[in-house]
């Protein structure tokens, strides 16, 4: 048992030394480009709305996704209110055409 504490404690100071570590070395970078996101989808989109989730949780450094473009190439009356939705519930994600998101990339 006492091992099993030890192990703990050892992976906790680590986390704690590399977390220090990061803070100290990693902020004093240039900041990061905004980063966007297309998505493209069409038919029902089975995956649209797990896709999403997990893109709205995503950081990198501690910097969030700029903006997440659903880019429809066709979408189901369905999939098209479920985009909607998303789009209504996530100030970052917005529904477009592809037309739209290739010039917004530009």
């Amino acid at each position: 048992m006492e091992s099993f504490i030890a192990f703990f404690s050892a992976v906790g100071i680590a986390w704690l030394i590399w977390t220090g570590a990061q803070k100290l070395f990693f902020t004093r970078r240039q900041p990061l480009e905004k980063c966007i996101v297309v998505v493209p989808v069409r038919q029902d989109a089975p995956a649209l709305e797990g896709t999403i989730s997990g893109l709205v949780n995503v950081s990198v450094y501690g910097q969030q996704i700029h903006k997440i473009l659903i880019a429809d190439c066709g979408l189901t009356e369905e999939a098209l209110m479920l985009a909607r939705k998303l789009a209504q519930e996530h100030e970052r994600v917005t529904l477009c055409s592809m037309d739209r998101a290739q010039k917004e990339t530009e």
